[in-house]
């Protein structure tokens, strides 16, 4: 759970966005591979991939609510 409270300012989109380049050093193999990497690609398959599994309309029909 740790991970997603360093997380949840860029899961909601409230909060600044994280750079790289601010706390990785050049040298590292990892700045190389983030440079590169096609994040926009990535973010449009996750967002689709939630859309489908996690619809915002819930489906009619079933048992009531209980108050």
């Amino acid at each position: 759970m740790g991970i997603l409270r360093h997380l949840q300012h860029w899961l909601s989109g409230r909060g600044p966005q994280l750079l790289t380049a601010e706390f990785v050093p050049e040298t590292h193999a990892i700045r190389l591979w983030a440079d590169t990497f096609p994040w926009d690609a990535l973010v449009a398959t996750v967002e689709q991939s939630f859309a489908r599994r996690f619809p915002k309309k819930r489906p009619q029909g079933g048992r009531p609510p209980v108050s």
